[in-house]
């Protein structure tokens, strides 16, 4: 999920696009830029956004991503919900 910069409505977009991790396929070696290959469009879309924040249900996946943009790094599901109702 994407959260984008803009406040203060917060406005999300959510994406079901796949990140190509995949359990264990992403990190084996063989499988690795394969891996990174298919993630491209999540990455596009989190760039896109110029979100502020981005999680996924995913860590491994969500650490993924982060290895591809710039000073961003994946937020856990919960940590949000703490920043949205200020706790």
């Amino acid at each position: 999920m994407i959260y984008s910069r803009s406040r203060p409505t917060r406005k999300s977009k959510r994406s079901n696009a796949a990140p190509g991790h995949d359990g264990t396929y992403a990190v084996k070696k063989e499988f690795h830029a394969i891996s990174k290959k298919i993630a491209r469009p999540v990455v596009r879309k989190v760039k896109q956004s110029d979100a502020a924040h981005f999680v996924s249900d995913c860590p491994m996946a969500a650490e993924q991503i982060a290895q591809e943009l710039e000073n961003q790094e994946p937020e856990h599901p919960l940590g949000l919900l703490r920043l949205a109702y200020g706790i």
